[in-house]
């Protein structure tokens, strides 16, 4: 009789530590997440006066100006280029859409924008908008736009152009340059008004051009030099909406020849 009880008592132990190990969770496994590098994203061109409302209202505090803007509205992305006086000889379309995913949970957009030679400028003053609808569900982490490339063939005659500054080179600061630039200096993060100073090798009225590296030109405006060469300024420019690589020339003008004395590179934000 003891035999049978403590038989019983064995296989209740027994099965109690059965259901134990039973019921221990599995150990956890590390996964590894892949995050895609760049990916193209699909989007349509919208009529504005079909557009959302808040897209109306951005598009309306653009109008007639050279800029970029863009919005998420429910789970699509809008992305607005307006067309202003510097730009009325040229049509503006968005090119390509990418998606760059730099590291998890970071979402970066990068619309290219495309320009093309119109026929006939459009008039003065005459609103112009390139909007287009992207597919992306959820609001990216930053937006920024480029500009691909112009076409320029087939140039019709009496249209201002874009008014972009010369293809960027190595900054020229050093002997061999008609001016030094002491301020700013180069690859430094500027903000407006930016505080030029400087000295020239040659006296008289000069210009100071603040461009992008793509060419587009944000401010440019006279710069007069002292007797003695040297020179000081305030530009102030409206600041793009995210940091970009740019580049501050000192130009001499000669009727319609230009000579850069000097040019640094700069981050303009």
């Amino acid at each position: 009789m003891k035999k049978v009880f403590w038989a019983v008592i064995i296989l209740l132990l027994f099965g109690l530590c059965s259901c134990a190990a039973a019921k221990k969770p599995a150990p956890s496994q590390n996964k590894t997440i892949i995050v895609p590098e760049v990916s193209r994203v699909s989007f349509d061109t919208v009529d504005l006066k079909t557009a959302p409302k808040a897209v109306r209202d951005i598009a309306k505090l653009l109008e007639n100006q050279d800029s970029t803007s863009w919005a998420q509205v429910g789970d699509k992305a809008f992305f607005i280029v307006s067309g202003g006086e510097r730009s009325r000889g040229y049509d503006i379309s968005v090119d390509e859409i990418l998606i760059r995913l730099p590291e998890e949970n970071f979402t970066w957009i990068d619309a290219k924008l495309k320009y093309k030679k119109r026929a006939q400028p459009r008039n003065s003053g005459e609103p112009f908008f390139t909007v287009v609808r992207a597919d992306i569900a959820k609001a990216p982490s930053g937006v920024g736009f480029t500009i691909t490339g112009t076409d320029t063939a087939g140039p019709a005659a009496n249209i201002p152009p874009v008014r972009t500054a010369p293809a960027p080179s190595p900054s020229t600061q050093g002997a061999q340059s008609g001016a030094v630039l002491e301020q700013p200096a180069a690859n430094q993060e500027i903000t407006s008004p930016l505080k030029i100073k400087g000295t020239a090798k040659s006296t008289g009225l000069k210009r100071v051009r603040l461009s992008t590296r793509g060419g587009q030109i944000i401010k440019e405006e006279g710069l007069a030099t002292e007797s003695s060469g040297s020179f000081s300024a305030s530009l102030s420019y409206s600041s793009p909406e995210m940091a970009t690589p740019g580049e501050l020339a000192v130009i001499e003008i000669n009727g319609k020849d230009e000579r850069i004395l000097t040019r640094v590179p700069v981050v303009i934000k």
